[in-house]
């Protein structure tokens, strides 16, 4: 078992999505509620599917990933629970070793380009994973 499988082996289950009022995530929400509108397809690097089931219950399609199989089993289950596995898709990728071969409107990266090594090679992976390239 690796590191984040460990980590993760007594995540629970969500069973409620944030709003606006979740003190952790509020700044978040509050900015991702101002792009809605515009920005259907979203990409998530994460972590426990928090922000990817906010955005899919808004009517965007999430993709999350996780290096983390038990993590991506959970998210996978709250998003049954939650009845949002229209729009929220989860995968276990080895990110940046591994990357997605799809293009995203937006990609998240909360708390976690600090846990990557290759923190340089994942931005430029991201980079190449976006429709609009600045």
């Amino acid at each position: 078992m690796n590191f984040y499988d460990l980590f993760h082996s007594n995540t629970t289950t969500q069973t409620k999505i944030i709003n606006s009022k979740n003190f952790t995530y509020r700044f978040l929400v509050e900015t991702l509620t101002s792009m809605l509108s515009r920005i259907k397809n979203f990409g998530y690097w994460m972590w426990l599917g928090t922000i990817d089931f906010y955005l899919a219950e808004n009517g965007s399609q999430v993709l999350g990933i996780d290096i983390s199989e038990k993590a991506i089993e959970k998210c996978k289950e709250s998003s049954r629970i939650l009845k949002l596995e229209r729009n929220a898709k989860f995968e276990v990728i080895n990110f940046p070793k591994d990357s997605v071969n799809q293009k995203f409107d937006m990609i998240i990266c909360a708390e976690v380009l600090e846990h990557l090594k290759k923190d340089r090679l994942a931005l430029e992976k991201i980079k190449n994973m976006l429709k609009l390239r600045v």
